[in-house]
């Protein structure tokens, strides 16, 4: 299935649904590597549950696990959509690559040249 069809935002119901599959991929991962593809801090509150902390556009988030689902911390509010879909496209795609500390052209990524018409 092409990830491409779910690029589009105004599509909310197909995006979402996006993200419930994407959510359902995750929760069969291992928290621990999780953490280390992503970078981000995982914090366990109870056997197989934790909550994954990082930062998005500035914002501190917690991206519950098993549930995949982001909050903004430490408020606790539910974080938008595409957020969500970000985060969950992000876990379920990061391998562990190192930081390249500059900015990456859309061509540089997978699927990237989509955007480059």
């Amino acid at each position: 299935m092409s990830r491409l069809k779910y690029l589009n935002t105004s599509d909310e119901q197909g995006l979402s649904r996006h993200v419930g599959e994407m959510r359902e991929v995750l929760k069969d991962q291992n928290p621990q590597a999780l953490s280390k593809y992503t970078s981000a801090e995982y914090r366990q509150t109870a056997p197989q549950q934790g909550g994954f902390h990082l930062k998005v556009w500035g914002q501190a988030v917690e991206f519950s696990y098993p549930e995949f689902v982001a909050r903004f911390e430490p408020t606790g509010e539910l974080a938008p959509l595409p957020v969500q879909a970000l985060l969950a496209y992000y876990f379920q795609t990061a391998d562990g690559s190192p930081i390249l500390n500059r900015w990456v052209a859309f061509t540089e990524l997978p699927d990237g040249r989509f955007y480059n018409t």
